[in-house]
């Protein structure tokens, strides 16, 4: 695969994984408000900040490991 296409997969990978990770800590109630994400007024606590951060970590991770089993 070209860089090109190894870079739009690892996006779209990480976004998909990103979305269901969201969608998971939201239905676990786990952000301060319910509305963080939706209105643009409410601001996220040093919690939400963390969480953010650790889901980033979590779905970059995985669009790597999906990426390198993709080579294989």
């Amino acid at each position: 695969m070209s860089k090109f296409v190894k870079f739009i997969l690892f996006n779209t990978f990480a976004y998909v994984i990103y979305l269901i990770i969201d969608k998971f800590f939201t239905l676990l109630h786990l952000y301060s408000n319910p509305q963080l994400g939706v209105d643009i007024t409410v601001m996220p606590t040093s919690g939400d900040i963390f969480i953010i951060v650790l889901n980033t970590l979590i779905s970059s991770i995985g669009a790597v490991y999906i990426l390198k089993k993709m080579d294989e």
